[in-house]
């Protein structure tokens, strides 16, 4: 666990003085609104988050199954590939079988795309870069990374490139979420995502882009009931293993409506512009498709592609004038999700009982 406190301060620290860095240069500019952090601290945020999640050894629920496939990755044709085969995993294993063969540079490579992008797409648009820094571990994205790799891939590709749908350029979406898919074939149902509104949305509205989020989480479950046939997996196994049928923590599904308790309550509406209100209803996709799917771990896992976004929403939402109420809020906010993110890393022991590849036999 030592490893994770030291990260987090290392990383938030960084976050922090690059936010400081982007304040200084835009006040000397006597520039106004936004500015964006400064890029070396940024760069060294990301190098700390990235090295730890690349030189990992067996953390991660799905490591070892990853590592044992290596080899089948690397070598498989990908003309002999069943229909969603999905092929990304193997152009990165191909990839690290040319840099240095080993299934744990494979996987080094996959926590660089991913968790590269992520902290990329934070520094570009979030408006409070350390507090989405450390919402971005104490929320569970970062260490997820080492459990869904593919998934996360995809994950991190789509958010990369949501400013398409902010900009309207549905070409650019589409072809992210093609090569998402790539890596896993649920990306496909975020094509959706292009629809969501941007715009304030009344209760009526905002009830009708909750009942389409349950939608998704049903057919991101009937998507993957396809590819599990059209690959030939047995699903029984799945259900047999409990994941189908298991429960989505309680406490999960409180944190994910968390940030509408703070929208309706504290954030001031009528200050809200611009791209504010996209981020917010992903904030209301993410917390709909949590308690829509609170029956099946499996289905919940679509929540990934939705949870990202609330990195960027919480800092749009404390958009009080009063700064030492933001202050405050940031203070409980933090504490709060790093509550939760001790409860859920000491849950599950593929995570917490972290090694170096270093330690590798």
């Amino acid at each position: 666990m030592i490893v994770y406190y030291l990260t987090t301060l290392a990383a938030v620290s960084a976050a922090w003085m690059g936010e400081l860095v982007g304040r200084a240069r835009a006040q000397s500019a006597e520039a106004s609104g936004f500015s964006r952090p400064g890029r070396y601290w940024a760069a060294l945020c990301a190098t700390i988050l990235v090295g730890v999640a690349a030189l990992r050894w067996r953390v991660g629920v799905d490591y070892v199954t990853y590592s044992q496939s290596y080899n089948m990755y690397k070598t498989e044709s990908i003309r002999d590939l069943k229909p969603w085969q999905e092929p990304g995993i193997r152009v990165l294993a191909r990839a690290s079988a040319w840099f240095h063969d080993d299934y744990a540079t494979m996987l080094a490579l996959a926590s660089v795309v991913t968790v590269g992008l992520i902290v990329w797409t934070i520094y570009k648009d979030s408006t409070m870069f350390a507090l989405s820094i450390a919402l971005f571990i104490l929320t569970g994205p970062w260490q997820a990374t080492f459990n869904g790799v593919r998934q996360w891939v995809a994950v991190a590709i789509v958010f990369a490139c949501h400013r398409a749908i902010l900009e309207r350029r549905p070409w650019r979406f589409l072809g992210a979420v093609l090569v998402a898919s790539l890596f896993h074939v649920s990306a496909a149902v975020c094509i959706l995502f292009y629809f969501v509104p941007r715009t304030r949305l009344g209760a009526s509205r905002a009830l009708m882009l909750m009942v389409a989020a349950a939608t998704a989480s049903t057919a991101y479950g009937t998507l993957l009931d396809v590819v599990s046939a059209l690959k030939d997996n047995d699903r029984t196994l799945l259900g047999a293993s409990g994941y189908v049928i298991e429960q989505v923590s309680p406490l999960r599904i409180l944190v994910a409506f968390a940030p509408l308790a703070l929208y309706l309550l504290l954030t001031r509406r009528d200050l809200l512009k611009g791209t504010d209100h996209f981020y917010i209803n992903m904030v209301i996709l993410n917390a709909a498709i949590m308690g829509a799917s609170a029956g099946s771990a499996y289905v919940a896992r679509f929540a990934a592609y939705t949870s990202v976004f609330v990195l960027i929403a919480i800092p749009r939402l404390l958009n009080m004038r009063d700064r030492r109420l933001v202050h405050l809020l940031v203070g409980v906010i933090i504490v709060l999700y790093a509550i939760f993110w001790y409860i859920e890393t000491m849950l599950t022991p593929a995570l917490y009982n972290f090694q170096w590849i270093f330690d590798r036999p």
